[in-house]
């Protein structure tokens, strides 16, 4: 399984850097102790990265990488992914997750009842958001807010929600 820790946005400069949008809270301590991988998600082609050098931003990261030494190696590894293996994620701190740990954890409320599946982890820009899918097949949205997120239990494979605070009935 692939963690990411970024997209490539664009070629800074003329030296082969590359910005990145950060899909973790830390991404420089994350890549900087890992072998990393492009992934490109339209075609699924997964290369090694070998890192040269790391910047940290607000919401951003700049990278350069040995072999990608001009703009134009640079403007190729747009929409790229950036990230590693699963097997060599660093542990987080209490109550932090990688998507993968969520995906595939059942939904259910304070009384056990299942809502769903996580699908994935959409990122957002106050908070993150789990998609579930339900038994028919359809979606529902819940936003990473203690609000509507009561426990996280990775061990016991469940997310429990507060389903009358989402508005859904079982």
């Amino acid at each position: 399984m692939f963690v990411c820790a970024g997209q490539a946005t664009k070629a800074v400069g003329v030296r082969g850097e590359l910005k990145f949008r950060a899909m973790t809270d830390f991404p420089r301590a994350l890549i900087e102790k890992q072998t990393l991988l492009f992934l490109d998600a339209r075609s699924g082609e997964v290369a090694e990265a070998r890192l040269a050098r790391v910047r940290a931003g607000e919401g951003s990261f700049a990278a350069s990488f040995k072999g990608v030494t001009t703009r134009e190696d640079a403007e190729r590894l747009v929409g790229y992914y950036l990230g590693f293996s699963s097997r060599r994620a660093v542990p987080l701190p209490e109550g932090e997750y990688y998507p993968f740990q969520l995906e595939g954890l059942r939904v259910v409320d304070e009384g056990g009842a299942l809502f769903g599946v996580v699908k994935t982890l959409d990122p957002g820009i106050a908070w993150d958001f789990l998609i579930v899918e339900d038994a028919d097949g359809g979606e529902k949205v819940v936003p990473m807010v203690e609000r509507f997120v009561k426990e996280i239990s990775v061990a016991d494979g469940t997310i429990v929600v507060d389903s009358q605070n989402l508005g859904w009935k079982k």
